[in-house]
């Protein structure tokens, strides 16, 4: 065994101290894929899925040549202007909002479900035992009558004979005939 006076933090079972150095925020970042899962595949328009002539009706060249060029120079520019105006503070409000998000789901959210686990489980316990109580014979007379429907494949347009079920049908309209009879 080691000597627990030269032991680390981490042996020790300890979380480490924080230092006073800064953190490194120098991120591995692919500056010419910015879209590595394709999350924003849906979003890529070019000129021909918004604009096409049909055969016959063309416009002059120079106009469809100056439309492609104005279209693509226009929303690439248009682009950049916005996101330089606003792409930093989306990113700072983004930030920020999926902070909140993982500091509720973290310190309120799990929590909360988690006691409430605790003091309904009991209760969650009887509603399941009352419901099984209640729906389950229902559920099985519900089954067992359905049971009893049966259908048969017809080939070649003969009926299939079967006689113990009509025998059977037989006698219960007859019982239920019998037992309905006025004297």
């Amino acid at each position: 065994k080691r000597n627990p006076t030269n032991m680390t933090d981490a042996e020790k079972g300890h979380a480490p101290e924080t230092s006073d150095e800064p953190v490194n925020l120098k991120f591995n970042m692919n500056v010419a894929n910015r879209d590595p899962n394709g999350i924003n595949e849906h979003l890529k328009v070019s000129f021909s899925e918004v604009f096409a002539e049909p055969h016959g009706n063309y416009s002059f060249d120079a106009i469809w040549k100056a439309s492609f060029t104005i279209f693509e120079c226009s929303k690439l520019w248009c682009y950049r202007i916005v996101s330089a105006i606003f792409a930093l503070p989306c990113a700072l409000f983004c930030g920020c909002y999926f902070a909140c998000v993982i500091f509720g789901q973290i310190w309120a959210y799990t929590p909360c479900l988690r006691g409430l686990s605790i003091v309904f489980g009991c209760t969650f316990k009887v509603i399941t035992l009352c419901v099984q109580v209640c729906c389950n014979p229902v559920n099985d007379s519900v089954a067992r009558l359905f049971s009893r429907i049966r259908f048969y494949h017809v080939n070649s347009g003969s009926m299939p004979t079967v006689k113990q079920d009509v025998e059977a049908f037989d006698e219960s309209v007859t019982l239920t005939t019998a037992s309905l009879k006025v004297v």
